[in-house]
């Protein structure tokens, strides 16, 4: 029954997560960069539209991002490329927390633990015991989730 729970949170985080990834690159917004599809437009007017457009889907998309509301009870930092030690009640919802300016995931070496590799947020087994994580983008990153 916990299984069933956890991968419920699961989905619907990694859903909403996923769906946040359609927006905006986050890229400053400034009217050059959100201005580049609009000059291959032949019209100004067009241009107009187009530019105007752009501030209605940004801020779609920040709605968009705002469902994740599942409140993290921890937080698994990253930081120079290493893992900080983390131990969690079962079943908790853990928040990665990327220090460094590349991309990090949490990928668990055992395939019947689901930790999520795309999203930034996670639900901790519901067994306690020792868990291996690694990360999917730089592989010599190892850390184990403890579960008590």
């Amino acid at each position: 029954m916990i299984g069933r729970r956890v991968a419920m949170v699961l989905l619907a985080v990694g859903g909403a997560l996923l769906g946040a990834c359609g927006g905006d690159d986050g890229g400053g917004g400034a009217a050059g960069t959100t201005g580049e599809p609009a000059a291959t437009a032949p019209a100004s007017s067009s241009t107009t539209s187009a530019a105007s457009a752009a501030p209605s889907t940004t801020a779609a998309a920040t709605t968009t991002a705002a469902p994740p509301t599942v409140a993290a009870d921890a937080v698994l930092v990253v930081q120079n490329y290493q893992f900080a030690p983390l131990t969690v009640a079962p079943g908790s919802v853990v928040q990665l927390e990327n220090r460094d300016a590349e991309p990090h995931t949490v990928s668990s070496l055992d395939r019947s633990i689901a930790f999520d590799p795309v999203t930034e947020t996670f639900v901790a087994p519901g067994t306690a015991g020792n868990y291996s994580y690694v990360c999917g983008v730089h592989a010599f990153m190892e850390g184990t989730l403890t579960v008590s």
